[in-house]
């Protein structure tokens, strides 16, 4: 397992300088699909662990887009990103709370009355709006919103977003290495 995380730290490496000409995509491609469910958990452990430490979402699920077929990047990326917004949550719930609270601006406070009166709702809306940021499980994280509303409105807070990237980003990013070459 630490060899594919090896692997996929030097792809995004090479693209980030520009070597992404030289990446055979459909051969890396073909190995993560090849590795079958170690890839998938793979994928699943580095949404999980690494998104909520500061990196987009957006970028492992275009990045699933390019491995997967729709429904199953749509399905992996939803459980990776909810995972990774959990472990957020869990975190500043019972790790970082103090320290958070003293860092979320009043604005943000404000609406914690929100999240407690009408959780599923305020959720989802938050959701809708801020997808994977990093800041987003610690806003929940040191609210009272309780856990079961905050996981079935992020469930559903995330999958339009999911839907648009997956729908997209295998595409786009086709397209942007063609123009690129």
């Amino acid at each position: 397992m630490m060899l594919l995380f090896l692997v996929l730290g030097v792809a995004v490496w090479l693209f980030a300088v520009g070597a992404q000409g030289g990446i055979d995509l459909p051969a890396w491609r073909d190995q993560l699909r090849a590795a079958g469910a170690w890839g998938a958990l793979a994928y699943l452990a580095l949404f999980a662990f690494v998104q909520p430490l500061g990196p987009s979402g957006h970028v492992f699920v275009i990045a699933s887009s390019l491995v997967w077929s729709a429904p199953i990047a749509f399905m992996l990326s939803l459980v990776g990103a909810t995972l990774g917004q959990i472990n957020g949550f869990v975190f500043y719930r019972y790790v970082a709370r103090d320290w958070a609270q003293a860092r979320i601006p009043a604005r943000l406070q404000r609406y914690e009355r929100a999240l407690i009166e009408r959780p599923l709702r305020s959720v989802l809306l938050f959701r809708l709006l801020t997808f994977t940021w990093t800041a987003a499980p610690a806003v929940l994280g040191v609210s009272r919103v309780r856990f079961s509303p905050m996981l079935a409105a992020t469930v559903v807070g995330l999958m339009p977003g999911i839907a648009i990237d997956v729908w997209l980003g295998a595409g786009l990013f086709e397209w942007l290495q063609d123009q690129w070459s």
